[in-house]
């Protein structure tokens, strides 16, 4: 083989410069526990340690407007469900539909969360429903 990775099964485009102002790069995504929407964590790191240079978003989506047919054009992601002013790395879904989110803020940033050693993995517990 020629060392390359294969084409993907698809394309989605994701965007959360009409929410933001800016675009957050792809932490993760996991279906909600009822199945009907796509929950998704997003990050931005940027090069300071500051609290604007470390930060990220939690989103909801229909589950249709990614596990349907290719979309064309840039899912808009709308309103966040919830900020965070430390970096989302990982998101697990649990049966309740409460949401645990793992950050993993690098560099010198995590220093600055009083009790916690860059060593140790930090994480909220969250329930997204209404």
């Amino acid at each position: 083989g020629d060392g390359q990775v294969g084409p993907p099964e698809a394309v989605i485009q994701l965007s959360t410069v009409e929410a933001l102002g800016r675009e957050e790069g792809l932490s993760d995504l996991q279906l909600d526990a009822d199945g009907d929407s796509v929950l998704i964590l997003t990050s931005h790191e940027g090069p300071s340690n500051t609290p604007e240079s470390h930060s990220g978003h939690l989103f909801r989506v229909a589950a249709r407007a990614l596990l349907g047919a290719t979309p064309s054009a840039p899912i808009p992601l709308g309103a966040p469900l919830r900020g965070f002013r430390a970096k989302p790395e990982g998101l697990a879904v649990e049966p309740s539909g409460a949401l645990i989110v793992i950050f993993d803020d690098d560099r010198d940033w995590k220093h600055l969360f009083a009790g916690y050693e860059q060593s140790e993995g930090l994480f909220t517990r969250i329930d997204p429903r209404p």
